[in-house]
Order: structure tokens, then C-alpha cells, then sequence
């Protein structure tokens, strides 16, 4: 396995915390040692300020945090009742449709429904289910400003998770990006390094008169940010249950039969099909293990689950044997396989 060496330092706090030397990404050894080597291919993420600030991690960087298990605590609201009744096409009105159908185009159309017979009659459904997943991430990372001294120091008062921080402009909003401040402090410039005076009571900057972070002042204000980012992830299914094609039917309006909203919903047997649950359920499932994947948090959901009624017909007339669909709110007829002498006289609508 190729692998890219990292430097390791040993914190106060006893975890070691490893470094790419292209600097995207930090994250928490364990005390692996510092013999540690990582493969670049694996994404790694910062586990907390302390491994940002000494690190090093070039300034106006953001580096994605590690969402942590108190941020994956959200609220669940179980799935409702449902209050809708599904859209039926009655028997009766696929027939009146069928005769609207043959009214101009079949002269023999009484002889035909006066010996109509139905033979096989089913209701059936294609369901199309939305899931819209608002998801969150954070990252951290410095800003540099230049300054003319100052005592090289991390920030003090760092929140200790970047998680807490409260984002005001987003609080409302499913997209969007926000950068917060969260500490100040001046210290060395790090790109003109620090020299260790004599009596090593303190250090003092190499200041650099072309340095181009500093401005050759050797001093720069440092300033600890938090950028949250929000995005909707939409999730687009079906389910169909009638003999129809799935991009037929898919191109019907339906009819919204369920909705709900929630910070996290789960799911529950609301529908008679098991399999439209199980569908919910999975799309629910996925939708966490995409998140956690990306160390994301989930903050809102929205369900939206919406039928395409079908209803099929089985017909017998004489000695002539025929198929007729029903679908959809405005009553479209297929009637594919009618008799060859007839074949002219149905068409798609």
C-alpha cells in the first residue's frame, strides 16, 4: 500500500495528532507512535483547535472537523398516521373513459359495448417517494493579518467544540455558508520563523522584509474561525406495482398523499404496502450513512410521497380479447394491443 510520511508531535493533553505534508487534513493518532504513516488516499479530518494550532496549518485554510458523536444526537420525530386516502380510478369511470375513446373513431362501438365484458379488473399504484436531507458540516482553520509585535501564544478561549458554535445567518436556512470568529490572538509570523534569544526567556521573530504574510513586520494577528456550510441532498424513488413502464408513469402529475418534516425522521409502518415502508426505511438508512460517510450532520428532513393511480382493465367483446390502462389524475388511456381491426381507432392520449 502506498503511503505519504506525516509528522507527529505529542500533546498535553496525551493523544498524538498526525499531519499531511500538504497540509489538508489532521487527524487523532491514539498514541500510535511517531514511526505513524498514513495512506493519502484515506480522508482524515481535524479532531479538535489544539491539533489546528500546533500543527501549523497554513493560514486561510479550512480543514473539515470530525463530527463527533453529541452532534449526531438529534431528535427523531416518528412518522404520522396517514391522514390522505389514495386516488382510486373506479371500474365504472375507466369504462365511460374507454367509450369517450371509441365515441369518433369506432363505428361499431355500441355493438362493442353492448358486449363488453371485463374479465380482469385491478387497481394498481406507482408511488414516488422525495426524502430532502438539510446536512451540515464544519471545518476550522486561521487567518493572518500583519501587526508590528506581539507575544506568540495559542488563542485561550477557543470553544472546545466546533461543533457548539451557533451560526446565526444559517439558523434558518437549508444552503448557505457562514464563517464565524471565534478567538484572537498576535504571535510570531510563521513564515519568517522565530529565533530562541539567549537567555531563552522568549522569542523573537526573524522578520523578513519580502515576506509576503507579514509585510516584514515578523508579528501577525492571528484569528481562530469556525466556517459552517449547509446543503440539501435530495433523494428521488419509486415503487412501481402496475405492469406499466416506470418512465410512463413517472412523467404522471400524481397526487401528494404524504408529507412530514422533521430534524431526523423515522421511519414506521404507516402504508398497507410493506414494501413502499421498506422503501422509506431505506432511503432513511442511507441517507444517515451518507452523512456520517462525509461528516455531515443531518439538521432537517422533509418526506414527500406521491401516487400514480392505474387501473387495469382485461376486456372481451365477441370474439375479440383487448388490454385498456387507466392512469393518472386526468383518466390517459393505452390501449396497446387492441384488435388489429380496431388498431386505428386508439392511440396514446
Amino acid at each position: 500500500m502506498d503511503s505519504s510520511p506525516v509528522n507527529t508531535v505529542s500533546l498535553s493533553d496525551g493523544n498524538w495528532y498526525a499531519q499531511h505534508e500538504n497540509y489538508e487534513t489532521v487527524t487523532d493518532l491514539n498514541a500510535v507512535g511517531d514511526s505513524f504513516t498514513i495512506d493519502p488516499r484515506i480522508p482524515n479530518v481535524v479532531v479538535g483547535y489544539e491539533s489546528l494550532q500546533r500543527m501549523h496549518c497554513p493560514h486561510d485554510a479550512f480543514v473539515p472537523v470530525a463530527l463527533e458523536n453529541t452532534s449526531r444526537s438529534i431528535r427523531g420525530s416518528k412518522m404520522a398516521s396517514l391522514q390522505t386516502d389514495f386516488p382510486v380510478i373506479s371500474t365504472e369511470s375507466a369504462i365511460e373513459r374507454l367509450e369517450r375513446e371509441m365515441k369518433s373513431r369506432c363505428f361499431c362501438r355500441r355493438a362493442v359495448l353492448k358486449n363488453l365484458r371485463i374479465e380482469r379488473d385491478e387497481m394498481k399504484y406507482f408511488y414516488r417517494v422525495d426524502l430532502d436531507s438539510t446536512v451540515e458540516s464544519r471545518s476550522i482553520g486561521w487567518s493572518l493579518s500583519p501587526t508590528l509585535s506581539g507575544d506568540s501564544a495559542c488563542p485561550s478561549c477557543s470553544p472546545e467544540n466546533p461543533w457548539s458554535v451557533h451560526f446565526d445567518a444559517l439558523a434558518n436556512e437549508d444552503e448557505g455558508e457562514e464563517v464565524v470568529s471565534v478567538s484572537n490572538d498576535t504571535g510570531i509570523c510563521p513564515s519568517c520563523g522565530a529565533t530562541l534569544c539567549d537567555d531563552a526567556d522568549y522569542m523573537k521573530s526573524n522578520a523578513k522584509s519580502d515576506c509576503q504574510v507579514c509585510h516584514g513586520t515578523g508579528y501577525v494577528n492571528r484569528t481562530l474561525k469556525v466556517r459552517c456550510q449547509r446543503k440539501c441532498v435530495s433523494d428521488s424513488r419509486q415503487l412501481n406495482r402496475s405492469s406499466m413502464s416506470d418512465d410512463l408513469l413517472n412523467t404522471g402529475k400524481g397526487q401528494l398523499v404524504y408529507s412530514m418534516a422533521a430534524e431526523r425522521i423515522i421511519p414506521g409502518d404507516v402504508f398497507l404496502d410493506a414494501g413502499l415502508n421498506e422503501l422509506i426505511r431505506k432511503m432513511c438508512l442511507d441517507a444517515e450513512a451518507q452523512a456520517a460517510k462525509e461528516d455531515e450532520c443531518i439538521r432537517q428532513q422533509q418526506l414527500f410521497v406521491s401516487v400514480v393511480p392505474v387501473r387495469h382493465l382485461k376486456c372481451v367483446s365477441g370474439k375479440c380479447e383487448f388490454n385498456v390502462v387507466v392512469y393518472d389524475h386526468d383518466r390517459k388511456l393505452i390501449c396497446n394491443d387492441f384488435p388489429t381491426i380496431f388498431s386505428s381507432l386508439f392511440q396514446r392520449s
